[in-house]
């Protein structure tokens, strides 16, 4: 159980990293926002559903879009954390 609160620990950060990564860096949010293919990887980008390109070049482009892009990204570390310490703890 000890190993499954480490994992969310650790993925967690690594959500973190790639959520500051695109803070820094906007093209970098391209991949993690949609796939290539039209694949959302997040839910800021349901409403661009089967217009990939489009939605590749508004994360880069929208401050507002990525900033809810990186909203969603922090909490989903919050909550990662918080899992993967109280499995640490209560698991």
């Amino acid at each position: 159980m000890k190993l499954l609160g480490l994992v969310m620990i650790t993925s967690s950060l690594w959500i973190l990293y790639l959520t500051e990564r695109c803070r820094r860096k906007p093209e970098s949010c391209r991949d993690g926002f949609m796939s290539k293919e039209g694949f959302t990887r997040s839910f800021v980008a349901l409403r661009y559903i089967g217009r990939a390109n489009e939605a590749r070049e508004a994360i880069v482009r929208d401050e507002k879009l990525r900033k809810w892009y990186l909203i969603e990204g922090y909490c989903w570390v919050i909550l990662g954390l918080g899992l993967g310490i109280a499995v640490l703890i209560f698991g």
